[in-house]
Parts: C-alpha cells; structure tokens; sequence
C-alpha cells in the first residue's frame, strides 16, 4: 500500500522541507554562531581580566597592611620629629657635633656641609652630607669619637672613614669622614 502523492502535495512537502531547512540553517547562522563568538570574546576578555583582578587583589592586601601598619609609622615619623632640632641645619649641626665631640676631649673640628639629596621612602624629609675633618687626634679618641656619634644620633650616619697618619708623629692622625643626617624639608 503505497501513498500516492499528487504533484500539489510534493510541491506542498517540497516547501516545506525547503522551508525546515532554511529554518534551521538561519538558527545556527543568526542565533546560534553570534552566541558562540560571544562566548568566546567573554571568555578571552574574562582570562585578560584575571592577572588585573590579582594585581588589585594585591593591592588591597597592600593597602589593608599599610593601614595596619600606618599608626606605628606615624610614631616612628613623630619621634623622628622630635630628634630634628628646628631652624637651619646650619645653625645646629655643627655645633651639636663640636659639642659631641668635645664631650670626647677632641677640640675644633672642621665641619662643611657638602650635599643636600631626598630621601625617596620620606617625602617630607631630605638628607644633608657633612663633610668632616679632625687633625691630629689618638686612634683610642677616634674609636670613642666615632662610637659616640653612632650610638647618640640615631639621625646621624657615618657614611665614610679617610684616616691620614704622619712620618713625624704616627700617634696622630688626621681624621675625614662623612656624615648623612636626616632633616626636614
């Protein structure tokens, strides 16, 4: 029992089958295809989002230890304060280290400031150099002379040591050294 199909019918079948088809191939064309490429364009933007997500992750995490940590620095920086005498450095370097190294039996040494540089991790503070000469002095008031300056200036860094000894009176020497100290801008 066979159906037999009029010339109409096939034409109608025809259709649609043609018409399926269509159908179908504009759903994977207009809807289906412009999905995936979307998908994969998120994707690769979500994957290019990643390493910037980490780095502002890291950055609160940085932020977050900063505020933590930001009262115990403003106690260091507040008695940095403290040890920084007010006025010209001009004014107080020199005779505060005369004074020091008078307290250790050495008179009259030579001081000169020799350069002025910022300090990068203190922004309100900048560094002095001082260059520093003391003729004819004891290797023993050298040792105590030196010491005295590091362990009563905190502020105070001894940046480099010249000793020059003489022919005539190799007991004394002629001292040069250099001094950084921290003021504020």
């Amino acid at each position: 029992m066979a159906l037999k199909l009029t010339k109409e019918e096939k034409k109608k079948i025809a259709i649609g089958v043609t018409l399926f088809i269509v159908f179908v191939v504009s759903y994977f064309m207009l809807l289906v295809d412009p999905a995936k490429a979307a998908k994969i364009k998120a994707d690769d933007d979500l994957k290019a989002l990643l390493p910037k997500i980490e780095a502002a992750k890291k950055q609160i995490d940085k932020v977050k230890n900063m505020e933590v940590e930001a009262p115990e620095i403003k106690l260091i920086l507040n008695q940095v304060d403290s040890m920084i005498p007010s006025g010209p450095p001009d004014t107080w370097f020199p005779p505060k280290l005369q004074e020091i190294l008078k307290s250790c039996g050495i008179e009259n040494p030579i001081v000169t400031k020799s350069t002025e540089s910022t300090v990068n991790e203190l922004k309100d503070y900048k560094q002095l150099s001082w260059d520093m000469e003391i003729p004819q002095i004891t290797f023993f008031d050298l040792c105590v002379a030196l010491q005295t300056i590091e362990n009563q200036e905190t502020l105070f860094e001894i940046t480099y040591i010249k000793i020059e000894s003489n022919d005539l009176n190799p007991e004394r020497l002629n001292l040069h050294f250099g001094i950084n100290n921290l003021i504020r801008k």
